[in-house]
Order: structure tokens, then sequence, then C-alpha cells
């Protein structure tokens, strides 16, 4: 059932991408396919609004707060104070994985290897080579990266820590759910958006728009771990199918971790000195 709602949204949204760069002929029969899907989807919108029992959020805000709820409420969130997050999944070049390590509010350490990393403290970020510590610019690619990766609590609670802020838009239909769409803007220059569903309260997807094309993300799966609620399946998709892939996410929440992990070329330089 998940892999099928999968392959429908993937129709969906990478159909309309590649029918936009390509001019997909009306006559198309991929074009029909995904005309009669978002007509049923649209349907579904309408009839999911109208058994609503509490008004609609009308602010980003409000979007935010039902999400929290319903992934176990700020007290429960609160008292995540780290996660490691493992990532093993398939694209289409072949398997990929990696590890991120988290510490609240919003240091986040990648392994991309035995002696390759990327730190940041949710306000500056480092590659690290070996003892070789090197700025990420915030102007340039590697830098623009770091914002974009969730923080401890999915970007959602002290957002703006992270120089993250949220704008509501407005109801959409995707997937014949009915979502909230809040524009997120994480200083990169992108357009971002984000979806919230409606019925569940639960982040569905994240899309961007930017000089390198389209590229959305999908949440599924939403489990508990330690009295919180966090997505264990996560599909990419760009402007072609070939780009995507399927993460399988695994979590381990409140594990001591080593502080040295967090460390910036100050705080490493306090620890060898004695002085922290």
């Amino acid at each position: 059932m998940m892999l099928g709602k999968i392959s429908i949204l993937l129709v969906v949204l990478t159909g309309a991408a590649l029918g936009q760069a390509q001019g997909t002929p009306e006559d198309d029969p991929f074009v029909a396919r995904k005309a009669e899907l978002e007509q049923r989807f649209q349907q579904a919108y309408a009839r999911i609004l109208a058994e609503q029992t509490e008004p609609l959020a009308t602010t980003a805000e409000e979007v935010i707060e039902r999400c929290l709820e319903a992934t176990g409420g700020r007290e429960a969130w609160a008292a995540v104070r780290t996660m490691v997050k493992t990532v093993d999944g398939h694209e289409m070049a072949g398997g990929f994985g990696g590890k991120f390590y988290l510490k609240a509010p919003n240091f986040i350490h990648l392994e991309q290897g035995p002696e390759r990393a990327f730190v940041t403290d949710g306000v500056s970020a480092w590659m690290v080579e070996g003892d070789e510590w090197e700025p990420v610019i915030s102007d340039n690619p590697a830098g623009q990266r770091w914002r974009q990766m969730f923080s401890i609590s999915l970007d959602l609670i002290d957002f703006a820590a992270k120089n993250v802020t949220y704008e509501f838009i407005g109801t959409e239909a995707i997937e014949g759910s009915a979502c909230y769409k809040l524009r997120k803007d994480i200083g990169t220059g992108k357009e971002i958006y984000v979806y919230f569903n409606i019925e569940t309260g639960l982040l569905m997807m994240e899309e961007e728009f930017g000089d390198d094309g389209w590229m959305a993300f999908l949440l599924f799966d939403y489990r508990e771990i330690s009295g919180v609620r966090l997505p264990h399946l996560r599909v990419r998709v760009a402007d072609l199918i070939k780009t995507a892939h399927v993460g399988v996410l695994s979590y381990v929440i409140n594990e001591p971790l080593d502080e040295s992990l967090f460390d910036s070329p100050g705080s490493a330089e306090r620890r060898t000195n004695g002085r922290g």
C-alpha cells in the first residue's frame, strides 16, 4: 500500500515537472493519466475539507503547533536532547547511506567518512578533514546545504535560532490529501514550500525551486520513538525520475554523545588548553 501511494505521487510530481520542461502534448497518455489522478485528488481534497469538525488553521504558527501536537507535543520534544539519525537507501546510481548526530537545539554533525565531516552549530558551519577546519560560506552550495538539514525537531521548535521563517499560504490537494501549505525561508534565496496533512497534522512534503531546478522530499511512515513521532521513510524526487531515491530512516534518541562531535574551532581550542 505504501509503495503504491509513493508510486502515484511520483507519477504526479514528476509528470508535472517533465510536462513543464518538455512541453508535453495534450494528447499524450501520460498527461491524460495525470489529469485523471489530479481530478480524483481534488475530489478527495474537497471531501476532506468538508468533513473537518474544527476550524482550519489560518496562520503558520497554528499549523506548526498542530504538527508538534501530532508528533508528541512540546513537552515530549523538549525531552529530546540528542538524536542519531541513520539513512540507508537506494537510488538509480546504487546504494547510499549516512549518519547524522544532532544535539538540541540546532547542532548537527554529518559523518561523511572516517576523516571527513560536516559540522554546524546552527549559525556557522565547517567542513572538517582530519585536523583541518574550513569555514563554509553561507552563499556557496555547501553553505546553503547545512541550512536545509532538519534540526532535531524537524525545524519546528526554535526555528528562529536557525534563521528559519514560515508564512501561511493556504490549503492544497496533495495525493488525495488536504494539506496546509507554508512558505519556508532559510535564507538561501530558494523558493521552499512545506505541506502539512490537515487530518493528521503531520509534515508530508517539502519542495524547493532554485537555479538547479525543482526538488521534493516526501515523508512517510511516522512511528513513535521515545515519545515523539518521526518519519521512517523519505523519498526524494527531482525534475527527472532517475534522480528519485528512497531512504529508510532509523533513530536513536537521547543516547550520550561525545561533545567533541559538535566542536567549533574555538571550542576545540578551549578543550585542548583545558579551559572548556
